[in-house]
């Protein structure tokens, strides 16, 4: 067969063939067997019923179920398909929650720090969702692949710096005048170095925040896991331990509180 000829094999995978169709604006390809023998096409209509598949899948995947839940009848068959996800986010909030008990220990003479836990915290979920989002649709897509990987994980800690440097000085501002305007700011620790202390803990964790969400689903891929599954509870439920204890690191070191 013609070298320069595209097709796919029969056990060629259906996002693959999807990819090849659009890469070549093909109405069709053809499949062949191992000996090169046509056994038939793949129209653009097929592909697109893939592509719709795919994506609901995947959408799924994201909010920690399946598309088989679409026809589930009972609230039991519901329920299985979506508990053990958020039997693991209720594990995470253990773990953060038994940080946050340490947390409180080490800083009660500090109490206005305990106010921006919930921003920090939050800010590092939604930047790793970002960023493992985009890296799981530019895979899907073959947008990028090989050195490309690491070129994308490079700019997603780029861009979680940026966003973190940005969101730290806004939120070190927002954490210095509550302080002030606050009577449990009346401690040995001066409102600026507060506010320090949350803007760099801020970017921290939204810098790695971003690098956690890129790298997973390329973890997941060499694995040959599917990395949608990296998009959904577990990178912000990670996202939510790191941040704490990325906040707990920089109180203690800036704060010298031991």
């Amino acid at each position: 067969m013609d070298d320069d000829l595209v097709y796919v094999y029969a056990n060629t995978p259906q996002e693959e063939v999807a990819n090849l169709i659009g890469k070549y604006d093909y109405m069709a390809i053809p499949v062949v067997n191992d000996q090169q023998q046509i056994l038939g096409v793949v129209t653009v209509d097929d592909v697109m019923d893939v592509m719709e598949e795919e994506a609901t899948e995947d959408l799924f995947k994201f909010a920690g179920t399946t598309d088989e839940e679409l026809n589930y009848s009972s609230a039991f068959q519901a329920c299985k398909a979506r508990l053990p996800w958020l039997l693991i986010t209720l594990a995470t909030g253990f773990i953060t929650s038994t940080i946050l008990k340490y947390f409180m220990v080490e800083f009660k003479d500090v109490i206005a720090l305990v106010f921006f836990v919930p921003v920090v915290m939050g800010m590092g979920g939604n930047t790793g969702i970002q960023s493992s989002t985009l890296v799981i649709r530019g895979m899907a897509l073959n947008s990028f692949s090989g050195t490309d990987l690491f070129k994308r994980l490079m700019r997603e800690i780029a861009a979680g710096a940026m966003m973190g440097l940005a969101c730290g000085i806004i939120v070190g501002l927002w954490a210095e005048y509550l302080t002030r305007s606050t009577a449990t700011a009346q401690i040995s620790y001066s409102p600026p170095l507060l506010a320090l202390t949350v803007g760099i803990a801020m970017m921290s964790a939204m810098t790695f925040a971003a690098m956690f969400g890129a790298f997973v689903p390329i973890l997941f891929s060499r694995f040959k896991i599917d990395p949608a599954v990296a998009s959904g509870p577990f990178v912000s439920s990670s996202n939510d331990i790191f941040a704490l204890l990325i906040y707990y690191g920089v109180s203690m070191a800036l704060l010298a509180v031991v």
